[in-house]
């Protein structure tokens, strides 16, 4: 239900990381009162996604656990329909389940996938900046 909203929340977060990691790198001097602002403005954001990521992390582990904890009961001494109950609820929880956020799925490997990308993103447009001073320094 929620899937789209995370995903465009998730890419805003991504833009967001990405252009307060470039201010914070360049244009913003490091003892001032708005680079500890903005620092900890950027950290809130990575720890927003990181708990999405987190807590889809752990509902995948703890849903492919729940076949193994059907086996381990003492499912033989159930009666037929218990049995059976429990036969489809092995079957039924054999694929994990997996929180979603449009076209990738909440898991601790999203959350580093993202990070890598902010920074990537974050690295290109320092390098345009680099270039972009480097030609306006130059020409009269």
């Amino acid at each position: 239900m929620y899937s789209t909203l995370i995903f465009v929340q998730c890419i805003g977060s991504v833009m967001v990381i990405c252009v307060l990691g470039f201010q914070l790198s360049v244009t913003i001097p490091f003892p001032s009162e708005t680079f500890f602002i903005q620092s900890i403005y950027l950290f809130s954001m990575i720890f927003q996604i990181f708990c999405y990521t987190w807590f889809g992390q752990k509902l995948m582990i703890k849903s492919e656990r729940v076949t193994e904890a059907c086996y381990l009961s003492k499912w033989y001494e159930f009666d037929f329909k218990v049995k059976k109950s429990l036969l489809i609820l092995m079957t039924r929880c054999s694929k994990a389940i997996v929180l979603s956020a449009g076209i990738f799925d909440l898991t601790l490997e999203t959350f580093t996938m993202i990070l890598r990308t902010s920074y990537s993103y974050m690295a290109v447009i320092r390098t345009v900046f680099g270039d972009y001073m480097t030609k306006k320094q130059s020409t009269p």
